[in-house]
C-alpha cells in the first residue's frame, strides 16, 4: 500500500518563485515525485538515477517493473552521459524531431540503473518541447524518468483534473501546466540497430521519419512480446477504461447500420467515433472526437474520452475504427490495447446485429 502524501498543489507561474522552484529541486534530488506536462501527455517524474526514485514511480503508478520508463533530458548534450549514440541516423532523428514526441531506445551506459530500465541494457531518451517540462528538466539539471502519469493500464492523463483524480497523496508535487498539446504519448523508436524500428507510433509518424531518413523504417509496434518489452506499452494491456471497449470497422454504410442497431437494443451504450458517423446516429451516449478528416484532433480528444466513459459510468462501449495512415495508426495502437484486440468487422452483407 502507498502511504498518502501531502501533495503540493503548483501552477506553471509559481515555477517563476525561488522558494517553489528550490523545494521542487530538493524534492526531485531526494528521490520524490513530481507529476508535470509533457507536450504529449503528463509525466510522472523522478530522478532518474536514483534506482528508488524509479521504485516509488513503479509504486505509485502500479506498473510491473519490468515495463521500461523514458528518461528525459533538456539538452542533446546530455544523452551521451546516458547511452550510446551508435547509429549514424541518430543525430538526424535528433535534429529533425527534438525537442519534441519523439523517444529513442539506445545502450545504455553503466550509470543509468536497471530499476529506470526495467533491467533492460538499453534505456528510452527524450527531450520534451513543453515549456513546463523544459523549465523542470533545466531547473533540476539531472535526467527525469517520467512514464505517462495515470495508473497503469488506464488512460493516459492528458489535462490537470485527470492527474489530480489519480496521484492526489501518490506525489510530493502537482505542476498544472492546463491541457497538453498533443494528447497521445511520444514516438518510440528502436536506435539501436543499423535500421529504425517503431516500438510505439505516435505524432512523429512513420512517413515523417522515412522523408528524414530517406530509406524504409520497420513498424514492430504492434509485436507480440514474450520476454521484456523495449518501449511501454507493449508488452500489457494499456490505456483500458472499466467500460468492455469494442472497436467496429467497416463501411460507414454497415458500421451507422450496426450501431444503430445497438442502441436499439441498449439505450446506454458508448460510441466513440468521428463527427461524420455520430452525426448518423441518435441516442446512445455518444462521444464525438471530430473529424476524421483531422486526426490529430481526434487523437488530441481520445484519451479525455476514455476517462470520460469511466465518469460516466459507461458498461459498454463502442470504438470506431479509423483509417491507419499517419497518425491514425498511433490512435488505432492505442484502442487496440484499450479494448484488448476485440474488434468486430462488418461487410456489407452483414445485419448489424450487435
Amino acid at each position: 500500500m502507498i502511504a498518502m502524501l501531502t501533495t503540493l498543489k503548483i501552477t506553471a507561474h509559481d515555477l517563476n518563485n525561488p522558494e517553489i522552484a528550490d523545494s521542487l529541486k530538493a524534492t526531485l534530488l531526494s528521490g520524490g515525485l513530481v507529476i508535470f506536462p509533457t507536450e504529449t501527455v503528463y509525466g510522472i517524474g523522478g530522478h532518474a538515477l536514483d534506482p528508488q526514485a524509479a521504485a516509488a514511480i513503479y509504486a505509485a503508478k502500479g506498473r510491473p517493473s519490468d515495463n521500461p520508463l523514458i528518461v528525459h533530458v533538456a539538452r542533446f548534450d546530455q544523452i551521451d552521459a546516458l547511452a550510446y549514440r551508435e547509429q549514424p541516423y541518430i543525430d538526424a532523428l535528433a535534429q529533425a524531431f527534438w525537442p519534441g514526441p519523439m523517444t529513442l531506445v539506445l545502450r545504455k551506459k553503466a550509470i543509468v540503473p536497471d530499476g529506470t530500465t526495467g533491467g533492460l541494457s538499453t534505456v528510452a531518451v527524450r527531450i520534451p518541447s513543453h515549456p513546463v517540462a523544459q523549465t523542470v528538466l533545466r531547473l533540476v539539471d539531472v535526467p527525469i524518468a517520467a512514464p505517462s502519469a495515470n495508473l497503469s493500464g488506464k488512460p493516459s492523463s492528458t489535462s490537470f483534473s485527470h492527474v489530480e483524480a489519480d496521484f492526489l497523496g501518490k506525489v510530493d508535487v502537482l505542476i498544472d501546466g492546463g491541457d497538453v498539446p498533443i494528447g497521445l504519448e511520444s514516438t518510440v523508436i528502436d536506435a539501436t540497430g543499423s535500421t529504425p524500428v517503431i516500438l510505439r507510433p505516435g505524432a512523429i509518424t512513420q512517413e515523417m521519419i522515412e522523408a528524414v531518413l530517406h530509406e524504409d523504417v520497420l513498424d514492430h509496434s504492434e509485436s507480440l512480446i514474450d520476454g521484456a518489452p523495449k518501449s511501454p506499452g507493449m508488452k500489457y494491456k494499456h490505456y483500458a477504461p472499466q467500460a468492455r471497449l469494442e472497436i467496429v470497422a467497416g463501411s460507414d454504410e454497415a458500421v451507422v447500420r450496426f450501431l444503430r442497431q445497438a442502441i436499439a437494443q441498449d439505450p446506454h451504450i458508448g460510441i466513440l467515433g468521428p463527427s461524420e458517423l455520430l452525426d448518423q446516429l441518435q441516442g446512445g451516449i455518444r462521444f464525438d472526437l471530430g473529424s476524421r478528416t483531422h486526426l490529430e484532433a481526434m487523437a488530441h480528444q481520445l484519451f479525455a474520452a476514455l476517462r470520460a466513459l469511466d465518469d460516466q459510468q459507461v458498461p459498454h462501449a463502442y470504438f470506431i475504427a479509423v483509417n491507419e495512415a499517419g497518425v491514425g495508426k498511433a490512435i488505432m495502437n492505442r484502442i487496440y490495447k484499450a479494448a484488448n484486440h476485440r474488434i468486430i468487422t462488418l461487410d456489407e452483407s452483414s445485419k448489424g446485429t450487435p
